[in-house]
């Protein structure tokens, strides 16, 4: 799975940067600047990291900065992770009332 974080300056890409490097360790995050977007780089890892990938931006709010977020790569398991939650919610309400 790859990503691309989109930050809007020098300690936002910094700090970022090493959080994700300290979280995940063997994945590769290199630059991906251009003239266009300054402060930018991908995050790659393996597939089977995908599920601890969404769930550490969802959790830290790094989805803001997210590509893959943005454009809908991960929105459907997103939505049913809601949908399963409010479920429950709503049936523990019920049964608790």
């Amino acid at each position: 799975m790859m990503d691309l974080i989109y930050l809007n300056d020098r300690f936002q890409y910094d700090t970022i940067k090493e959080c994700l490097k300290k979280e995940f360790p063997n994945a590769q995050i290199e630059d991906a600047s251009d003239d266009v977007h300054e402060y930018r780089f991908s995050i790659t890892m393996p597939d089977e990291k995908r599920d601890e990938y969404n769930k550490f931006v969802l959790k830290t709010g790094l989805v803001i900065f997210s590509f893959a977020y943005q454009v809908g790569h991960i929105k459907g398991k997103i939505d049913s992770d809601a949908e399963s939650y409010l479920k429950n919610l709503f049936e523990s309400k019920k049964g608790g009332s």
